[in-house]
């Protein structure tokens, strides 16, 4: 899966929406990695274990 958030050091959006994203993907996913990108941050997650699959 992945996700495109904001730029590091930015305060979380208040958007329920996005705190549901941010929830599940904390609860159900593992962080792959991460890579900045025209200020922007891109996040890939995997099912728990999946990361190096």
């Amino acid at each position: 899966m992945i996700a495109l958030l904001d730029p590091a050091g930015q305060p979380l959006d208040p958007y329920p929406g996005e705190a549901a994203k941010r929830e599940e993907l904390a609860a159900r996913f593992d962080l792959c990695s991460m890579t900045e990108a025209r200020g922007a941050r891109v996040a890939v997650y995997a099912r728990p274990g999946g990361c190096g699959a």
